[in-house]
C-alpha cells in the first residue's frame, strides 16, 4: 500500500542529557525529532518520522503537535541516549548501541530528508523509499565512516545540510571537489548560513543571540524549517524562516519551546529579512572559503 506524506524525516530519535555552563536538562532529542518538531510547528504538510524508540520516550508530545508516528518503531528497551556535554564538547551514546530503525516499504512522498550518520540505515533509506527530492545532513564524527556512500549520493540529493566543522571536515576528504551542480550547500555557523548552488553563493546572517542555553539541535532546527518552509521558489524567506527557529532555539533546551511562539517567529523572521535587504549580509561571504567554480 502506498502512503505519500510531503516530508518524511529519517534520523535518530533520543532522551538526551545536556550540560551546559548554564546547567543540565534531560530532553527529546535525535536529528529526526528535532527536524520534524520544527517543521510540524510552522507548516500544514504532512510531517512524519521514520526512527526507533524506546518505552520511555513520550510520543505523545510528537502526536499532540500532529507528527505522523505511524513509522516509528516502538520497542519496550529504552530510547537512545546521549550525554551531550556543550562545555567539552563531547557526545556520549549510552550503552554503545543504537536501537534498529525498521524502514516502512512502499513508501512515497514528496520530500526525503535522511540523516546520514552512524545508527540510521541510510543507504537503505534512499534506495528504498520513493521521493520526488531527497535531502541529506551529516554529523561530523560520522563523515569518514561514510565516505564512498557519501560520494554517490550526493548526485542524488537536492539538499545538503552541515555546519562549519563538518564542512570542513568534507573538504579535507576531497568530498567537496566531487558536490554536482544540482546539490545546493547550506553550511551553518554561530553567525548565520552560506547557500551554495553551483556558481550561486550567499550568506545570510542572523541575529546575535544574547542568551545562549543550548546549541544542540539548532542545525536540526534550521534544516526542518527550511524544509516545511520552501516551495521551489521562497528560497529566501525559507532561509529567514529556519534562520528565526534556529537562533530562537538555543534560547533553551531542545526545540519544543519553541511550540505556539509564532509571534516571536515571527518577529524574528522580520528582523533578518530586513538585515538581508539593507546588504548587511555581504561583508560576511567573504569569511568564508567556500567552492570555488
Amino acid at each position: 500500500m502506498n502512503t505519500k506524506n510531503k516530508l518524511i524525516f529519517c534520523g535518530n530519535s533520543s532522551i538526551d542529557h545536556i550540560i551546559t555552563t548554564t546547567g543540565t536538562k534531560n530532553i527529546i532529542g535525535g536529528s529526526a525529532v528535532n527536524s520534524a518538531i520544527a517543521a510540524a510547528n510552522q507548516t500544514d504538510k504532512n510531517i512524519a518520522i521514520i526512527s526507533s524508540v524506546g518505552s520511555d520516550f513520550p510520543v505523545n508530545i510528537l502526536d499532540d503537535i500532529n507528527i505522523d508516528t505511524k513509522y516509528l518503531c516502538r520497542l519496550t528497551t529504552k530510547s537512545n541516549s546521549f550525554v551531550i556535554n556543550e562545555v567539552n564538547n563531547n557526545v556520549t551514546l549510552v550503552g554503545n548501541t543504537y536501537l534498529p530503525i525498521n524502514l516502512p516499504d512502499d513508501v512515497i512522498t514528496d520530500y526525503l530528508h535522511v540523516s546520514c550518520r552512524k545508527g540510521v540505515p541510510f543507504i537503505d533509506a534512499i534506495n528504498k523509499i520513493k521521493a520526488r527530492h531527497y535531502s541529506l545532513d551529516v554529523m561530523w564524527s560520522s563523515v569518514k565512516d561514510f565516505l564512498p556512500e557519501l560520494t554517490d549520493y550526493f548526485k542524488k540529493a537536492d539538499f545538503l545540510f552541515c555546519n562549519d566543522s563538518e564542512f570542513k571536515i568534507m573538504q579535507r576528504y576531497g568530498l567537496m571537489d566531487i558536490v554536482p551542480k544540482n546539490l545546493a550547500l547550506f553550511i551553518t555557523d554561530c553567525n548565520g548560513v552560506t547557500y551554495q548552488k553551483d556558481s550561486e553563493r550567499k550568506y545570510f546572517s542572523t541575529i546575535k543571540a544574547n542568551k545562549i542555553v543550548s546549541t544542540v539541535g539548532a542545525g536540526d532546527t534550521f534544516l526542518g524549517s527550511f524544509l516545511s518552509s520552501f516551495d521551489g521558489n521562497n528560497l529566501n524567506e525559507a532561509v529567514y524562516r529556519a534562520l528565526s527557529m534556529a537562533s530562537l532555539s538555543i534560547r533553551d533546551f531542545g526545540n519544543i519551546h519553541l511550540i505556539n511562539k509564532t509571534e516571536e517567529i515571527n518577529k524574528v523572521t522580520k528582523i533578518i529579512r530586513n538585515m538581508d535587504k539593507c546588504n548587511a549580509t555581504e561583508f560576511n561571504i567573504h569569511n568564508r572559503p567556500v567552492l570555488q567554480r
